[in-house]
């Protein structure tokens, strides 16, 4: 998290672009545990490899949300991580 004294330049918009291909790319992993479980493909090796690639993307999320508190979701506002922004 960056200092309150820090100048930090305005990159909402690069953090809100980044946000946006975060949401996509969980929205395919989705779609491809979909097509996973229909495929003759390994499920439990290659659908725990979504996972972990999900796991991921929620860490850059959460990393994202300590800086840009606004870009939050609704749903996770109250729980105790990111309560301190919404007090």
């Amino acid at each position: 998290m960056i200092d309150e004294g820090e100048n930090v330049p305005d990159d909402s918009p690069l953090l809100d672009h980044l946000h946006a291909q975060l949401s996509g790319a969980i929205e395919l992993l989705n779609l491809a545990t979909d097509n996973i479980k229909q495929s003759p493909l390994d499920h439990q090796r290659n659908l725990k490899r979504i996972g972990s690639a999900l796991s991921g993307i929620t860490d850059i999320s959460f990393d994202l949300y300590d800086r840009e508190p606004r870009l939050i979701p609704i749903s996770l506002r109250n729980t105790k991580r990111f309560q301190k922004y919404f007090p």
